[in-house]
């Protein structure tokens, strides 16, 4: 807590990892002064995409120290989570299962593994995030990420990572993916 002064700077988004442990929601994915995301797994049939559901590593939960910031704490979806006035998280997620996560290249042997192999974790789906926004151009913080201008995430609501995937908010993925372009 006496670190979230850090994370306040006009114009600068903060994007940060989740965990990759299921619950309690953990430091400093829970500062009331970052955009906290979580993970989500894609699934494939053939090579088509078929859908997204909650990474059962994804972080998420309850603050036990910080409370809610005004916009959370003011968005209807997040009553349903009865976190009694503290930050919940995540707020947002993407891919982070290894199972569907991002290639990488390594000349030099890592754990065994040498050439190309697959990495997740919420340390892959924060950067995916900073990148949209990068993208889009917008400044992402609480206001941004809990108010109406989000009509591009795609709704996940099956599996769990400790807590359920549900209709709009939920500590399994927050409020969802990002998906399409920004407004």
């Amino acid at each position: 807590m006496s670190y979230d002064s850090q994370f306040v700077q006009s114009s600068v988004s903060f994007f940060v990892s989740s965990g990759d442990a299921g619950l309690p929601a953990e430091y400093p994915s829970a500062s009331p002064n970052v955009i906290s995301v979580g993970g989500t797994t894609l699934n494939f049939s053939g090579g088509a995409f078929t859908g997204e559901t909650g990474w059962s590593g994804g972080g998420g939960g309850c603050s036990a120290y910080e409370t809610a910031n005004t916009t959370q704490s003011g968005f209807g979806e997040y009553a349903q989570v009865y976190c009694g006035g503290k930050r919940a998280t995540p707020d947002v997620s993407l891919d982070a299962d290894p199972a569907s996560g991002v290639s990488v290249y390594d000349s030099t042997r890592y754990e065994g593994l040498k050439g190309w192999w697959k990495v997740g974790g919420t340390s892959a789906s924060s950067p995916m995030w900073a990148a949209r926004s990068a993208d889009a151009g917008a400044t992402v913080e609480a206001a941004y990420a809990y108010g109406s201008a989000i009509t591009y995430r795609r709704e996940v609501t099956s599996r769990n990572n400790g807590a359920p995937c549900l209709v709009g908010y939920d500590l399994c993925t927050g409020r969802g993916s990002w998906i399409g372009s920004a407004p």
